[in-house]
């Protein structure tokens, strides 16, 4: 099943919000279940592909460009599993362990979450089907963990007498042998090249591919010159 009710939603509110990033991925539900005083989350789907965060090379408009320049995938989505009695409390997803260089931003704000750029360590979910945006620019693998609680609306604090569950994500964004493969698309293409430039204006890590630490014309070099001999 494609993700296309999250595409139709981003693209009812792109009116609204300016360009608005489509990841054209298969969704994963993160199945969310209340059994008396305690939280489960369990993956909807027993066996699949680690998330892959991808560079589509489009430069986006609005709260949205918060992705341009950047590999990015939504696939995980928060998923009611039956129905909840909280007592008027909220359901809340903070992390305990992130690794370095992932980004998390809300699915229809674009607002930094999950401690991204100094937000909040706990994001509230709605209670609603949400695929928030993920979002890196150095090739590797990246895991994070979460705890999901049930916690004060006003404060988000955890509340006494719940007990929260745990899960750990995962994402891949290719490219770690092939620094030239600045879109992280699996190959040497034109469209690394305008990938290349973007990164080299906004000072990305993308933009060097040489690996000696820092962006300058030495990149462009080196990339031409993987580009020529058809790859890394």
């Amino acid at each position: 099943m494609r993700n296309i009710s999250l595409i139709l939603a981003l693209l009812l509110g792109a009116a609204a919000q300016g360009q608005v990033p489509v990841n054209p991925s298969d969704m994963l539900h993160l199945l969310i279940t209340q059994n008396g005083q305690s939280l489960t989350v369990s993956f909807e789907t027993a066996v699949f592909d680690t998330p892959i965060l991808e560079d589509f090379g489009d430069t986006y408009t609005g709260p949205g460009a918060v992705l341009t320049g950047r590999a990015y995938n939504s696939q995980y989505g928060w998923l009611a599993n039956g129905f909840f009695n909280l007592n008027g409390n909220g359901i809340f997803v903070r992390p305990v362990e992130i690794d370095q260089g992932l980004a998390f931003y809300d699915e229809f704000s674009f607002a930094p979450i999950l401690t991204t750029s100094g937000s909040a360590p706990a994001w509230r979910w709605t209670g609603q089907m949400t695929h928030n945006w993920v979002a890196a620019t150095i090739p590797g693998d990246y895991e994070a963990t979460f705890e999901v609680y049930v916690g004060d609306p006003a404060t988000g604090e955890p509340l006494p007498g719940w007990t929260p569950a745990m899960v750990t994500l995962a994402w891949t964004l290719p490219g770690a042998d092939c620094p030239a493969d600045v879109n992280a698309d699996g190959s040497v293409s034109d469209s690394d090249f305008f990938a290349w430039v973007s990164a080299f204006i906004d000072q990305t890590p993308a933009c060097d591919v040489n690996l000696d630490g820092s962006c300058s014309d030495s990149d462009f070099f080196a990339w031409v010159t993987a580009f020529v001999n058809g790859g890394c």
